[in-house]
């Protein structure tokens, strides 16, 4: 078995609202830490490319916007990859997707584990993410140390695939519940209730929970600063969506969403939380 990862040289590729904080804290941590992102940004230790990442680091954190992306830069990234390497996605992707990537690392004899989060910008900067681990025993045993580093809880899931598709799964729940919290604050308001009177009534309610106590304060205060932006949860529900088709489930509540996300997107409000769902119903409850 592969010895435990000690604190080397690692590679982040993809530097959005979470990679970025990763790599920060994986720097403050004493890891040696080098960075590559499609759009260059001021990051210490920015590299060229993807194969750049793979020929400094030997354990490289995807964090990378869909399947197609991911599949691109492990392409780029191939002629790099040797039996040393550790690949580690952290993309919410299709299953298929997962698979085809641990194949292509496969080939070159390199290790690979799916590895999506839940936690969103304030779960990165505190190092709280909880990881769905899908792999072999000796690959987690291998990321285990690092991925430590910035977790409070890591759950091991199943093979390769399993861990991509509960974090759909999980996310479906997710925008279901943002999308009705919105709905029902905005018909409090409409009726001249305060939103201090409907946090007391749901905290007390069987549907409270900590989606509902994390983005609740945020929409009373008009705070739609992304931790988890509408575009990505619409391109996560898209998944959701064909996941379900494909298994003879009819997608009901996922298209409701998406139909939801699409007038905001319209709006130009893809870059904003997708909370932001709420503010779409309110204006045009006023009229707005």
């Amino acid at each position: 078995m592969s010895s435990p990862l000690r604190k080397s040289k690692v590679g982040v590729a993809g530097l959005g609202i979470i990679g970025s904080r990763v790599a920060k804290n994986l720097a403050r941590q004493g890891y040696g830490v080098w960075v590559w992102n499609r759009t260059p940004k001021p990051f210490p230790c920015f590299l060229g490319s993807p194969k750049d990442l793979a020929e400094h680091a030997e354990t490289v954190l995807l964090f990378l916007k869909d399947g197609s992306a991911l599949l691109e830069v492990l392409a780029a990234m191939t002629p790099a990859l040797t039996p040393n390497h550790l690949v580690i996605n952290h993309s919410t992707i299709l299953p298929d997707h997962a698979r085809q990537a641990a194949a292509l690392v496969g080939k070159k004899g390199s290790a690979f584990l799916d590895a999506p989060f839940t936690g969103s910008r304030d779960a990165a900067e505190k190092n709280e993410m909880v990881y769905y681990l899908g792999g072999s025993e000796e690959t987690i045993a291998r990321a285990r140390p690092l991925l430590e580093c910035s977790a409070k809880e890591i759950l091991c899931l199943g093979g390769v695939g399993d861990a991509s598709l509960l974090k759909i799964a999980t996310n479906m729940v997710t925008a279901a519940t943002v999308a009705a919290l919105g709905e029902a604050l905005a018909l409090t308001e409409s009726a001249g209730i305060s939103g201090e009177n409907f946090s007391r009534a749901i905290a007390h309610n069987a549907s409270n929970s900590a989606t509902v106590q994390m983005k609740l304060p945020a929409m009373l205060a008009g705070d739609f600063a992304p931790r988890f932006s509408l575009q990505n949860m619409a391109k996560d529900i898209r998944m959701a969506k064909s996941l379900l088709e494909g298994a003879g489930i009819p997608p009901r509540m996922m298209e409701a969403f998406l139909q939801h996300a699409q007038t905001a997107e319209e709006a130009g409000r893809q870059e904003e939380d997708f909370s932001v769902l709420y503010r779409m119903v309110s204006e045009a409850a006023h009229g707005a």
